[in-house]
């Protein structure tokens, strides 16, 4: 799909079936996204991989897989005593001296109605890149669905 086309459906997509108003803020950034796209004569795949980014980096996400490497790292008070780091590119990723690596609140259990249940951890190899897991409850089962 060209820039015209995409145009043109974003411009149908939004207005006619999602009701979105052309003065909105959103409206206007997708258009205007666009038409970036079309200034710097980016192909269809160039254009797919830019939003790809985008929906990555916009969730604080990695682009590419954590490492162990020390720029990586920053040291952080621990309650335990012992020397703790977080990873600068995702908070949600530490290690310990003794390279026990974890991946805080990477599993999310929620409920019909999108409501967070329980968060857990789970302990990881590097590389890695972050993912983070969606797990649907039954309220009344307490089971996964």
């Amino acid at each position: 799909m060209n820039t015209k086309e995409l145009k043109s459906f974003a411009e149908s997509e939004m207005g006619e079936f999602l009701g979105i108003e052309k003065e909105s803020p959103i409206y206007k950034g997708v258009l205007k996204a666009i038409n970036v796209f079309e200034e710097e004569k980016l192909t269809e795949d160039e254009i797919s991989t830019v939003i790809n980014y985008l929906n990555i980096l916009s969730r604080g996400m990695p682009l590419s897989p954590l490492t162990i490497t020390n720029s990586e790292w920053e040291v952080i008070d621990a309650p335990s005593g012992k020397r703790l780091y977080r990873n600068i590119r995702y908070n949600d990723v530490f290690t310990d001296e003794d390279m026990n690596n974890l991946h805080v609140n990477s599993i999310v259990y929620i409920n019909k109605k999108g409501e967070v249940i329980k968060k857990e951890h789970k302990m990881i190899d590097f590389p890695y890149m972050p993912t983070e897991e969606t797990i649907l409850i039954d309220d009344e089962k307490g089971e996964e669905i």
